[in-house]
């Protein structure tokens, strides 16, 4: 049985996002979302990843979780902007340019000036 490279990223950037974010036990989540997104080819798989993307910033956005470890908020400045989940450091500071975000993260996203507001 040949595996499916699109499946498999998807069943472990699942898995990770689901199980790995109640103890950042998350090595690897950047790579993999990138690998994630460059395989991802139909809707249905396109929506699932946006639930976990979403699910993911909510963590990575709650200020009064202290546990988030210091390597995943490391930005990557070799990395776009759009590539969002390289830049977790400057969404949970509200820093992130929110109009690079797809439309369902936007929803979610505080910048900083609405945070103080």
């Amino acid at each position: 049985m040949v595996s499916n490279p699109t499946i498999d990223y998807l069943k472990a950037y699942t898995a990770m996002v689901v199980h790995g974010l109640d103890y950042w036990a998350v090595p690897g989540l950047r790579e993999l979302r990138t690998k994630a997104e460059q395989v991802l080819i139909d809707y249905e798989q396109r929506q699932s990843m946006a639930k976990l993307d979403e699910y993911l910033v909510d963590a990575i956005l709650d200020l009064d979780d202290d546990e988030v470890p210091d390597d995943l908020l490391q930005d990557d400045s070799s990395r776009p902007l759009t590539q969002w989940w390289w830049h977790l450091g400057k969404l949970r500071a509200g820093t992130y340019p929110a109009h690079l975000l797809p439309p369902h993260l936007r929803a979610i996203y505080q910048p900083a000036e609405r945070r103080a507001a």
